[in-house]
């Protein structure tokens, strides 16, 4: 599916999940040049069990969002990407990733590209200036994937939280936990590096253009941000970028619920430094910050 003459570009933001992914994705979009479709790897799973209770951002539901209806009509089911998140794909990928010398050279799966080609003709109609589609589904695996098959231009934007913020806020059901269980703990430091590690070796292997910091950095100087990120994808970003956000037309899938709230700043969620305990944050920090600090400074 051809996109109206324009270049094939898509901005993936990958990381992991509670690292300041959504209020990333909305920054960037608020430019008339970018247009986000969230976390596109749920796609399929919204076509699949659209149960009427999916919200879109723009608070329709998602089988009456004009725009999702636009990208259902100009897609068929043999079009949907036969995306696998089984255990078994997830092992073969970062197989080939850390270990294989015959990594796949990138191909052209026409389901990737159909229904992202139809992601961005449906957005021009919202945004003439259109120049990208954002991707926050933060998934490497996905990633991968995308980066294997999509005939686009990729630049990934990279986003580290502190690892003892990602493992106080890991998964809810686990929360009560991370103060009396080490195992926990010590499970979600070790995904966070493997997450990383995974995602910097994907970028590094496929030579995708990309940009990291921290989430850290990000929430304490926003303005830096989007000068970098002004400079890298040569779009223009409004310095009141809260109120860009405030005003644009957004149609993620997925995310958090702050897609669905108005933004008045950009505060860092510092919870984990008061909920755990001196000896748990100097563990975590002993086994994460050389990693973090190598990362952020590389």
């Amino acid at each position: 599916m051809a996109n109206r003459g324009r270049n094939k570009k898509l901005i993936y933001i990958a990381g992991g999940g509670h690292s300041g992914t959504t209020i990333v994705d909305l920054l960037i979009s608020s430019s008339k040049e970018v247009f986000s479709i969230g976390e596109g790897k749920f796609y399929e799973k919204y076509i699949e069990n659209d149960d009427g209770k999916r919200l879109c951002t723009c608070k329709e539901k998602f089988k009456d969002c004009s725009f999702w209806e636009e990208v259902r009509r100009n897609t068929e089911k043999k079009d949907i990407y036969p995306y696998s998140n089984s255990i078994f794909q997830q092992i073969k990928i970062m197989i080939l990733t850390f270990f294989s010398p015959w990594f796949p050279k990138k191909s052209s799966n026409q389901g990737y590209d159909n229904i992202i080609s139809s992601c961005f003709n449906a957005a021009l109609d919202v945004k003439p200036k259109l120049k990208y589609i954002l991707d926050s589904s933060k998934d490497p695996f996905y990633l991968f994937e995308l980066c294997k098959n999509l005939n686009y231009e990729i630049i990934v934007i990279h986003i580290i939280r502190d690892a003892r913020g990602y493992a106080y806020s890991y998964k809810n059901e686990e929360r009560k936990r991370l103060k009396l269980d080490i195992k926990s703990n010590i499970r979600a430091v070790v995904e966070w590096i493997l997450l990383n590690l995974l995602i910097i070796r994907i970028i590094d292997r496929f030579g995708v253009k990309s940009y990291r910091t921290s989430y850290e950095d990000f929430c304490s100087n926003p303005q830096i941000f989007i000068n970098k990120i002004s400079s890298l994808l040569e779009i223009n970003l409004d310095e009141n970028f809260l109120k860009s956000i405030e005003g644009n037309d957004y149609h993620n899938l997925e995310g958090n619920n702050l897609r669905f709230s108005k933004v008045d700043q950009i505060i860092e969620d510092k919870k984990w430094v008061m909920k755990l305990s001196s000896s748990r944050k100097f563990f975590l920090g002993l086994i994460s910050r050389p990693f973090y600090r190598y990362w952020i400074k590389f």
